[in-house]
Protein backbone atom coordinates (compact mmCIF):
# COMPACT_ATOMS: atom_id res chain seq x y z
CA UNK A 1 0.00 0.00 0.00
CA UNK A 2 0.91 3.44 -0.58
CA UNK A 3 -0.26 6.98 0.37
CA UNK A 4 0.67 10.50 -0.60
CA UNK A 5 -0.45 13.63 0.74
CA UNK A 6 0.28 17.09 -0.53
CA UNK A 7 0.19 20.15 1.70
CA UNK A 8 -0.20 23.90 0.81
CA UNK A 9 0.50 26.35 2.93
CA UNK A 10 -0.29 30.13 1.48
CA UNK A 11 0.85 33.67 3.10
CA UNK A 12 0.07 37.06 2.13
CA UNK A 13 4.01 37.90 0.93
CA UNK A 14 7.08 35.45 -0.11
CA UNK A 15 9.27 36.42 2.65
CA UNK A 16 7.05 34.42 5.37
CA UNK A 17 6.43 31.29 3.30
CA UNK A 18 10.25 31.36 2.94
CA UNK A 19 10.80 31.82 6.57
CA UNK A 20 8.68 28.77 7.02
CA UNK A 21 9.89 26.51 4.67
CA UNK A 22 13.53 26.79 5.88
CA UNK A 23 12.69 26.68 9.32
CA UNK A 24 10.62 23.19 8.32
CA UNK A 25 13.46 22.15 6.46
CA UNK A 26 15.65 19.88 9.36
CA UNK A 27 12.03 18.35 10.38
CA UNK A 28 12.07 16.88 6.62
CA UNK A 29 15.41 15.84 6.31
CA UNK A 30 15.19 12.96 8.74
CA UNK A 31 12.25 10.33 8.16
CA UNK A 32 11.35 7.22 8.72
CA UNK A 33 12.52 4.24 6.45
CA UNK A 34 9.59 4.11 4.32
CA UNK A 35 8.91 7.39 4.09
CA UNK A 36 9.89 10.54 1.58
CA UNK A 37 8.83 14.26 2.05
CA UNK A 38 9.74 16.35 -0.58
CA UNK A 39 8.91 20.17 -0.03
CA UNK A 40 9.02 23.12 -2.28
CA UNK A 41 8.71 27.00 -1.96
CA UNK A 42 6.40 28.53 -4.42
CA UNK A 43 6.44 31.97 -4.54
CA UNK A 44 3.74 32.91 -1.28
CA UNK A 45 3.53 29.36 -0.60
CA UNK A 46 5.01 26.11 0.48
CA UNK A 47 3.92 22.42 -0.74
CA UNK A 48 5.11 19.42 1.14
CA UNK A 49 4.72 16.07 -0.42
CA UNK A 50 4.68 12.91 1.82
CA UNK A 51 4.47 9.41 0.46
CA UNK A 52 4.46 6.75 3.04
CA UNK A 53 4.36 2.88 1.71
CA UNK A 54 4.76 -0.41 2.83
CA UNK A 55 3.84 0.53 6.35
CA UNK A 56 1.71 -1.35 8.42
CA UNK A 57 0.61 1.76 10.16
CA UNK A 58 -0.19 3.99 7.34
CA UNK A 59 -2.56 5.91 8.36
CA UNK A 60 -1.46 7.00 11.86
CA UNK A 61 2.25 7.69 10.44
CA UNK A 62 0.68 10.04 7.86
CA UNK A 63 -1.39 11.53 10.55
CA UNK A 64 1.22 11.85 13.33
CA UNK A 65 3.87 13.35 10.64
CA UNK A 66 0.96 15.51 9.48
CA UNK A 67 0.77 16.45 12.84
CA UNK A 68 3.73 17.79 13.61
CA UNK A 69 4.59 19.35 10.50
CA UNK A 70 1.10 21.91 11.24
CA UNK A 71 2.64 22.10 15.02
CA UNK A 72 5.71 23.50 13.85
CA UNK A 73 4.48 25.89 11.16
CA UNK A 74 2.32 26.97 13.75
CA UNK A 75 5.11 27.53 16.16
CA UNK A 76 7.21 29.48 13.17
CA UNK A 77 3.90 31.90 12.32
CA UNK A 78 3.70 33.14 16.39
CA UNK A 79 7.13 33.35 16.36
CA UNK A 80 6.84 35.55 12.81
CA UNK A 81 4.18 37.87 14.01
CA UNK A 82 5.91 38.86 17.31
CA UNK A 83 8.91 39.67 15.60
CA UNK A 84 7.36 41.78 13.39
Amino acid sequence: MRIISLLTLNYDEPKKAKAVFYALKPDNVLTKKNMVIKDSLEGSGVKIVIEIKDDIEIIGTLYSTLNEILAHTKSIENLLKKIK
